[in-house]
Parts: structure tokens; C-alpha cells; sequence
């Protein structure tokens, strides 16, 4: 964790939805972060608040006045990571430090490499050395491995077990109890935009925007443009 992480902090979080919520709730257990103000661009969001704390537009003057009353962090709790990415940088323009929210439950061991921005939830395992790149999602019960790579804003649902020598690209789906086990010993990739189904069982290399389900995974289909 960063020094600076270990001193009281003031915490905005972009997102009001479920994510937020969650974040919240991460964020309920540090003692050295207080939750300020949900920003979210929901019209039907106005003028409520989240136990207690109000959720207000994600506009300039609202940035601005947050920074001069004290809010020095921020951590984006939107659920696709490239919206994360955009989103944190924006907060780094107006001069907020991007905070993280681990879960106390959380087992990191001490040659983790955490990058800004992340969110880690209740009972994930980072074994050993895995490198966590910036705005990962990990929900309830991750489990990664040694010698393996999680890429920036990449999501892994609740249960998903990353063996060793394995690297998720950016912006990667993992969904719920989806296994990634190289074969024979070796290394897979899991590829940009690439998403891995419920349940699934990766043995070999998913190629960039391929959908794979099944065990073995098989791909199905390619991502659009669009999706």
C-alpha cells in the first residue's frame, strides 16, 4: 500500500449505482478513509444520498468545490474498466489522488504489485507475486497465482481462480468460477477485450475480443466494435 494510503483521507467515489455501493462499503472498514460525496449523472440521483453521504453531478464546479473543502481522493466505481480508466483520469486532472478499496478480508501477500484504482473484495487471494494493474476489479473470492498478470481495468467475477503463469489483458472479463490453467506447465494469455464465460475452464491462449465458454473453453464468438 502506498504511504500516503495510510493517512487519513478524504474520498470521493464516481459512481452511485451498485459498484458504489460496494466500494462504500469497503471503504466502511478503513479507518483511515471517510467517504464524502457518491458522484453520479443519473438525473433521478439528485438531491439523494447513501447512507447519508449525497450523491451530486459529476461536473466541473462540483470537482472544484470538493477539492476546496477537503476531498483530496477518488476512486471510480463503474463497472466497465474502460470507463474506470477514463473516469480516474479526469479526477487526476482536477488534482485527486485515485485511492483503492481492499476489503479487509483480502489475503495480499507482501510482493504483490497493486496498481492505482483497484477494487478488491471480501476473501480475494493474491498469492505470492501477481502484478494487479490499475482499475482491476476483483470481486468476492478471486483467487490469483503466482508468476500471473492482471492488466489494467480488468474485471474478474466473484469465485474465479487465475493459476500460475497467467496473463489477463486489458479490459478482460473473467466471469463467475471461470478457471484459467495453463496446460502442462506452461503460460496462457487471456487477450485485450477478451471475455471468459461463467464457469469456464482455460487451457489454452484467448485470443484479443474472443467470447470463450465451456470446459475446455471454446470461442463462440467476436466482440463488436460495439460491444
Amino acid at each position: 500500500m502506498d504511504q500516503s494510503e495510510s493517512k487519513q483521507r478524504d474520498v470521493l467515489i464516481w459512481g452511485a449505482g451498485n459498484v458504489g455501493e460496494v466500494v462504500a462499503y469497503i471503504l466502511s472498514y478503513d479507518s483511515h478513509a471517510q467517504v464524502r460525496a457518491f458522484l453520479d449523472d443519473s438525473p433521478t440521483s439528485r438531491g439523494k444520498t447513501i447512507n447519508g453521504v449525497p450523491i451530486l453531478a459529476p461536473d466541473s464546479e462540483t470537482l472544484q468545490g470538493l477539492a476546496r473543502d477537503g476531498v483530496t481522493h477518488g476512486i471510480v466505481a463503474i463497472g466497465n474498466g474502460r470507463i474506470r480508466e477514463k473516469l480516474s483520469q479526469r479526477l487526476e486532472e482536477f488534482g485527486y489522488a485515485i485511492t483503492t478499496a481492499i476489503h479487509p478480508s483480502a489475503q495480499i501477500s507482501p510482493e504483490v504489485q497493486l496498481g492505482k484504482g483497484a477494487i478488491i473484495a471480501s476473501c480475494v487471494n493474491l498469492f505470492y507475486n501477481p502484478v494487479i494493474g490499475n482499475y482491476v476489479f476483483m470481486a468476492p473470492s478471486v483467487t490469483v497465482t503466482h508468476d500471473s498478470s492482471i492488466e489494467d481495468n480488468a474485471e474478474l467475477c466473484a469465485g474465479c481462480l487465475v493459476g500460475a503463469r497467467v496473463t489477463v489483458k486489458k479490459n478482460a472479463y473473467i466471469g463467475i468460477g471461470a478457471l484459467l490453467v495453463p496446460k502442462d506447465f506452461g503460460h496462457i494469455s487471456v487477450g485485450e477485450d477478451a471475455m471468459v464465460g461463467t464457469g469456464s475452464l482455460v487451457l489454452e491462449d484467448v485470443p484479443p475480443r474472443a467470447v470463450v465458454v465451456g470446459s475446455p473453453a471454446r470461442i463462440i464468438r467476436y466482440k463488436s466494435e460495439s460491444d
